[in-house]
């Protein structure tokens, strides 16, 4: 029985591991300048707040989110497997730190976490910011540039 584990366990590892260039470049990454809104609602934005990202081929992304400023942001394929087997889970998570307020004078937070996936041409999921008692979580629609 213990022959068995190891060659099958490999068999799993093979089959989940995803397959990446030699360049280190991943083809399946929303590569290009997105823009869109965010539904944060405060009374200096009753539409909501402008979002736009600019991800790069080696996985960073750039950009602001209202007022702030993305700093170190990546994304990544959406590390829950199971979730996203079964259609529950977006495809990529883009986090990053912030550098000043989202919205001037009503809401600063010092990290953002996207949840996104493809549908319609554009990436749609969710921004979040903060965390516990000082989590914002809103819808997200984001087009291709351009």
């Amino acid at each position: 029985m213990t022959e068995l584990r190891r060659p099958l366990l490999a068999l799993v590892v093979a089959l989940l591991l995803p397959l990446r260039p030699a360049s280190g470049q991943r083809p399946d990454l929303p590569v290009g300048l997105w823009i869109g809104r965010a539904a944060v609602m405060t009374p200096a934005t009753p539409d909501g707040v402008e979002v736009e990202l600019q991800i790069a081929a080696d996985a960073s992304v750039s950009g602001r989110v209202g007022d702030a400023t993305l700093l170190g942001g990546r994304i990544i394929r959406n590390p829950s497997l199971p979730s996203r087997l079964l259609g529950l889970g977006t495809t990529w998570v883009i986090e990053a730190d912030l550098n000043g307020p989202i919205v001037r004078g009503h809401l600063t937070r010092a990290r953002v976490r996207m949840p996104v996936s493809s549908a319609d041409g554009g990436l749609v999921g969710d921004l979040n910011a903060g965390r516990g008692r000082e989590l914002v979580s809103v819808r997200l629609r984001l087009r291709r540039a351009g």
